[in-house]
């Protein structure tokens, strides 16, 4: 079974200092692991969709998309497909997506998060009808 993630990666292979700098503080990867990852294009972060903590893991996602935007981040950022039990791999299928469209795939993510919010608490009793729901908080959902 396989998962999907927003996958961040270098935008080019020949980073400056600073741009490493950059990437360094939101990847756990060496400088050296860094560069090398821009040169073979790899993955600096994948970051699993409705996985762990997914309110925290979106708004990290907002962040980065805010930074490539912005000019601060010298990434690039892919849906990508993961199996479940192997480590997240590069050669995973991939789509690379604009800001824009990342930012569409959250919202449609969030869709989601809430109808099955609003599915959870009509089985359980908490509202009798759709029309009862009240959608989670951005944060949340």
């Amino acid at each position: 079974m396989s998962h999907r993630c927003f996958r961040f990666k270098p935008s080019h292979q020949d980073l400056s200092a600073p741009q490493i700098a950059a990437i360094r503080r939101i990847s756990p990867h060496s400088i050296a692991e860094i560069r090398r990852r821009a040169v073979a294009n790899e993955s600096v972060l994948d970051i699993p969709v409705f996985s762990g903590e997914w309110p925290a893991s979106k708004a990290q996602v907002m962040a980065l998309l805010h930074g490539i935007e912005a000019g601060t981040l010298p990434l690039a950022v892919f849906d990508a497909a993961i199996s479940a039990g192997a480590p997240a791999q590069d050669s995973s299928p991939e789509q690379p997506l604009t800001v824009a469209q990342a930012r569409q795939r959250l919202q449609v993510l969030r869709d989601i998060a809430l109808e099955q919010d609003m599915h959870a608490q009509l089985e359980a009793g908490h509202i009798a009808s759709p029309e009862e729901y009240t959608p989670l908080p951005e944060d949340e959902a």
